[in-house]
């Protein structure tokens, strides 16, 4: 393994700005290196580009061309990986859904963004099919795994079809993917991301030496996110390195997979670093030859868990960090260097002006609370606004500024220090989720009249959801029925925990619900789901039917 990149290194790094052209580049400088492991067997990079180009073919029989919106709904798996360069490959416009959307937050993104075709496994195909009539632009499912819906196409004959794609010249503004975020404000909108904006995401990680040449990354993070699309798996493309993706990731498990691989980074989210401290101590934690560990987003690891962590397990933790879909990499701290305080988010990247504003658009100085706002120092580093819609883009970029909703204090050092999330976002189980689409999803329920939502802070740092219920005059509502119609309506993450029955919701003189004012009561009263027994199985969290991509090595 090498050491840190150089400035040569990191020059050479930022040449490279379309994803395809950097396939390209590592299959005919080192075929025969491992790139990717993802619920099969290795892929060299001479053979993923072969892979590539087999189903970027299939994908233009098809008729699937420059600028064209292909939705997945797949789990971590082999065939997520090859769709995604496969559709950069052609020009066309990856839009990763997570697993778990369904009914209408599924049916949202898949109109919004016009999809002209679905690439899912059967339970995606499943619940895409109760949808389908009323998806007008949709065109082709493909179907990943033997157990397929009539009227699909087999993933397989599409990667195997013997067509070639023609040559794309494709630029850095060029998007690569739409990915959506939880609105705060309304329906999730679709964040417009580049090959530009991909290759970027790199940068900050070798130049602070998060990942280094001949590193070998492993990760449970999902695919349908930015994080494990492109903090993970083009980062390390961009760097020539190894990455093994796990199908989730297993707190209980995930040591012992870098033991035996012999992973030398291991990449994560807050909550699952908390979830491995909270596991019994081992005789074998130190047994391992990673040399780096990284946990940058989500509920913050405390900085006195951070030293007991590098006592228990050996190793360097990095928890510093701080992005979003618009931009992912925006506070970071360098690995193995003097970091500042252990609570802090980090510096800004070179490639950003990050300030504090206050609520009239006016930077505050350090000490000061406000919002954390940024803008670019180069072409494609930030997202290219959110698609279709330029109220919304225009908003956001208010005087210049992309405005994140995020508040943080600027510290005397240049560090800046998280405060508090966006007013209407909840966070739970590493999930981003919109109060305002929760709500709006549960007042479907024929029987409640009126809903407010809001979050109970959760033992790790995450959020718990909490539902405020009216219900309409002359019903009675059952826990257990209330609970069956949000497990069926809902993503699991977003069920709430908790559900409280009220005559009326507080509102202002504005008509606004007063959520400040539920806050300050008492829980006593709520139905507690957890304690009433009506848990979410992890089999239950999609829908019934189970693709072979579930299961890990499937």
């Amino acid at each position: 393994m090498g050491g840190p990149l150089d400035a040569a290194g990191m020059a050479e790094l930022k040449r490279w700005r379309v994803v395809p052209d950097r396939v390209a580049h590592w299959a005919e400088h080192q075929p025969d290196a491992r790139f990717i492991k993802c619920t099969g067997d290795w892929i060299t990079y001479g053979r993923l580009a072969e892979r590539v180009e087999d189903l970027a073919g299939g994908l233009t029989a098809l008729g699937i061309s420059r600028g064209d919106r292909v939705a997945v709904i797949l789990p971590n798996c082999e065939e997520f990986v090859l769709t995604i360069f496969a559709l950069a490959r052609i020009g066309a416009v990856q839009v990763p859904t997570s697993v778990y959307l369904r009914g209408d937050l599924l049916h949202h993104q898949l109109t919004d963004s016009r999809a002209k075709a679905l690439i899912a496994d059967a339970a995606g195909v499943e619940e895409a099919n109760r949808l389908r009539a009323t998806l007008p632009d949709l065109q082709h499912v493909v179907a990943v795994g033997a157990d397929r819906a009539e009227g699909t196409i087999a993933f397989d004959s599409v990667a195997d079809s013997g067509m070639r794609a023609p040559a794309v010249d494709l630029a850095p503004a060029d998007l690569l993917s739409i990915i959506y975020t939880s609105g705060t404000t309304g329906l999730p909108k679709g964040c417009m991301l580049s090959h530009g904006y991909y290759t970027s995401l790199s940068w900050g990680w070798y130049a602070y030496d998060w990942y280094r040449p001949g590193d070998e990354i492993l990760t449970g993070m999902p695919l349908f996110h930015i994080a494990g699309q492109g903090a993970n798996m083009i980062a390390a493309l961009m760097g020539g390195l190894s990455i093994e993706i796990l199908p989730s990731f297993s707190a209980g498990e995930i040591l012992d997979h870098a033991r035996k691989s012999g992973s030398t980074v291991l990449y994560g989210v807050g909550a699952m670093g908390l979830d491995l401290m909270a596991t019994e101590p081992r005789p074998d934690d130190r047994d391992h030859n990673l040399r780096t560990t990284i946990f940058p987003a989500g509920p913050p690891i405390p900085p006195e868990m951070q030293e007991q962590w590098r006592e228990r397990f050996g190793v360097e933790i990095i928890c510093e960090g701080y992005g979003q879909t618009e931009c992912v990499t925006v506070l970071m701290s360098p690995s193995g260097r003097q970091r500042g305080s252990r609570a802090c988010l980090g510096s800004p990247v070179p490639e950003l002006e990050v300030a504090i504003l206050d609520d009239t658009g006016h930077r505050l100085g350090a000490g000061k609370v406000g919002e954390i706002v940024v803008r670019p120092l180069e072409p494609q580093v930030v997202f290219g606004g959110y698609w279709e819609k330029p109220a919304a883009t225009a908003e956001a970029w208010r005087g210049l500024w992309h405005h994140t909703g995020d508040r943080a204090r600027l510290e005397d050092d240049g560090t800046f220090t998280f405060i508090d999330r966006r007013s209407h976002l909840l966070r739970r189980r590493g999930e981003n989720i919109s109060t305002v689409e929760l709500e709006a999803a549960i007042i479907k329920h024929p029987d409640i009249a009126a809903v407010a939502v809001h979050g109970v802070t959760y033992a790790i740092g995450d959020d718990d959801v909490k539902a405020w219920v009216v219900a309409e005059d002359g019903t009675d509502l059952k826990p257990a029925d209330l609970h069956a119609f949000l497990v069926d309506t809902l993503p699991y993450f977003a069920v709430p925990r908790y559900v409280q029955l009220i005559d009326e919701l507080p509102v202002s003189a504005l008509g606004r619900v007063q959520k400040f004012l539920l806050k300050e009561r008492s829980n006593e009263d709520a139905w507690d789901f957890e304690e009433l027994g009506l848990s979410i199985a992890v089999a239950d969290r999609r829908a019934k039917t189970a693709s072979r991509v579930d299961q890990p090595g499937g």
